[in-house]
């Protein structure tokens, strides 16, 4: 019986040649006055006058099947199994959908509720 041990495959050296260049370009896009005004510009929904406050679009209920751990940079929403959301925009690119949980409006996978 032979008792030598192979040692642990190590990943190989990142090759830094092909890595984009640190920018200050697009630091901050989403949170910059451009991004938040082009929001507002483009919204769904208007307001008749000035004095009539007109809510956003309801979208549909649903529940969440599972737990998701989403990631703010993404704009991802974190719920847990059971958690009650508000579906606004379903199927969107790549399995995802806009939903509103607590009020707050973010991304999850479209699986993830029913």
């Amino acid at each position: 019986m032979d008792n030598h041990k192979t040692p642990a495959a190590t990943p190989p050296p990142v090759n830094n040649t092909f890595l984009r260049p640190q920018s200050e370009f697009d630091a901050g896009l989403n949170t910059s006055t451009a991004w938040t005004e082009h929001l507002e510009r483009t919204s769904t929904y208007q307001s008749v006058s000035d004095d009539e406050k007109e809510e956003p679009p309801k979208g549909r209920p649903a529940r969440a099947l599972y737990d998701f751990e989403g990631r703010a940079d993404f704009r991802e929403l974190t719920m847990k199994a059971g958690d009650d959301i508000e579906v606004l925009k379903e199927h969107l690119p790549d399995g995802w959908s806009l939903v509103s949980i607590g009020g707050e409006a973010g991304l999850i996978p479209t699986s993830y509720y029913t």
